[in-house]
């Protein structure tokens, strides 16, 4: 496995990290009302049908930060497991690839916006560079906190020997190799491609969402919830048989 050079370390891993070293911030201070954040989160797929009780609860996990001028959100191809919420301020996103002689501009943001959401996908590395051009405010909440908060009271869950699929369909959420011989029956979908997937499958009916952990059948059946499914998580999914 070829070794990251020294300028490839500081680009992945130390600037993405300097914009959570400014002054935390909370939702009460940050100069944006409460309702503008929740509006915004709601124009995105993920969170464009969440129950409202789910709203002050998302927002005040999610950690602020005060970020000055220049910081670096995030940068193309560095790792990334967190959705950001840009508050206020000013940011550019640009996208820099083998080829292109510069940086092509894709926007530049002066409302509230949500960045870097297809992170929650299992999409790991960042496809743009998201730069502030001001002085700003973010809020931000990693990928296996959102799913925990899922999980504990916005998804509904039932049991192994609850899934009926003469009423449903069961969805194994994972690679096809690591879904269990007795399932063999069952759809199989990437986290990556599941977006996907919950477009082209139909809403009359009911889904039942399987995966090697508990917390990616919650944010699956979360996602499918999103888009007006009857869809639950089944706790130790891994056990369900394509012939229940």
């Amino acid at each position: 496995m070829r070794r990251m050079t020294t300028s490839e370390m500081f680009r992945t891993f130390i600037a993405p990290r300097r914009l959570m070293r400014g002054a935390a911030i909370t939702v009460e201070n940050c100069g944006v009302s409460r309702a503008s954040l929740v509006a915004t989160l709601r124009r995105t797929e993920l969170l464009c049908n969440m129950p409202e009780s789910m709203e002050d609860v998302l927002l005040d996990t999610m950690v602020g930060r005060r970020v000055r001028e220049g910081a670096v959100l995030f940068r193309e191809g560095a790792r990334g497991d967190s959705l950001v919420l840009k508050a206020a301020g000013m940011a550019r996103i640009v996208q820099l690839r083998s080829g292109l002689p510069a940086a092509r501009v894709l926007a530049t943001l002066s409302d509230p916006a949500v960045l870097g959401q297809e992170a929650f996908y299992g999409v790991d590395k960042r496809s743009v560079t998201v730069r502030m051009l001001t002085e700003g405010t973010v809020f931000h909440i990693r990928r296996s906190v959102f799913a925990d908060l899922v999980s504990d009271g916005f998804v509904t869950w039932c049991d192994v020997d609850e899934v009926r699929l003469d009423e449903g369909k069961l969805v194994w959420v994972g690679e096809a190799k690591t879904r269990p011989r007795a399932m063999q029956g069952a759809h199989c979908v990437s986290i990556e491609h599941l977006k996907r997937f919950v477009r082209e499958v139909s809403v009359k009916e009911a889904i039942y969402c399987c995966a090697r952990d508990d917390t990616t059948a919650a944010f699956s059946a979360f996602l499918f919830s999103q888009r007006g499914f009857r869809a639950m998580a089944v706790r130790q999914g891994r056990k369900v048989s394509s012939s229940v």
